[in-house]
């Protein structure tokens, strides 16, 4: 059953790679920074989480964090707490580590990111 939910991840990347390419690209670029900004939240604040909040307490911009969030949103690592015209936030509740986890094995493999 493992192996199914980790072969559907790296599917979920492929199809993510080519649609947010760009956005894609961010991603990799930041990853441990986005890591450890979710798991900050998520984990030890258990507080909602914006691109802006991300860009104040983290060293990245908030066009970039929220980047890096949408890719994250689309591969169900997070979810948005609900459709408005307001910016995007996300809850702590709605952050699966465990498939974040996957995401950095699946990278490292494919050689996207390098081991930190």
């Amino acid at each position: 059953m493992e192996q199914i939910e980790k072969q559907e991840l790296r599917n979920e990347v492929e199809k993510v790679k080519d649609f947010h390419g760009r956005n894609f690209a961010q991603l990799t670029d930041n990853f441990y920074i986005m890591r450890a900004a979710i798991r900050y939240y998520s984990v030890k604040q258990g507080r909602s989480m914006t691109s802006a909040r991300i860009s104040e307490d983290f060293p990245l911009t908030a066009p970039v964090a929220g980047s890096c969030l949408t890719v994250l949103e689309a591969l169900e690592i997070i979810q948005k707490r609900n459709e408005s015209s307001s910016k995007n936030r996300y809850l702590p509740g709605d952050v699966n580590m465990e498939k974040m986890e996957e995401l950095e094995k699946i990278l490292k493999e494919n050689y996207e990111i390098e081991s930190f």
